[in-house]
């Protein structure tokens, strides 16, 4: 069929925008999100553990 290079193409483009979409907020998630929960999280744990720590 003429023009199903073209739909190929686009449909191509759009799958791997839609990856890089995805592996972007992976890598945020990992990086960013993880060790600031872990980071806040820790602390909670030495308050509770040790109330005069800060």
């Amino acid at each position: 069929m003429p023009g199903m290079g073209i739909w190929n193409t686009n449909l191509m483009k759009k799958a791997r925008e839609v990856v890089n979409f995805l592996i972007g907020i992976k890598k945020y998630v990992n990086e960013d999100f993880l060790p600031g929960y872990h980071l806040q999280a820790s602390k909670a744990w030495c308050k509770v553990m040790d109330p005069g720590a800060t």
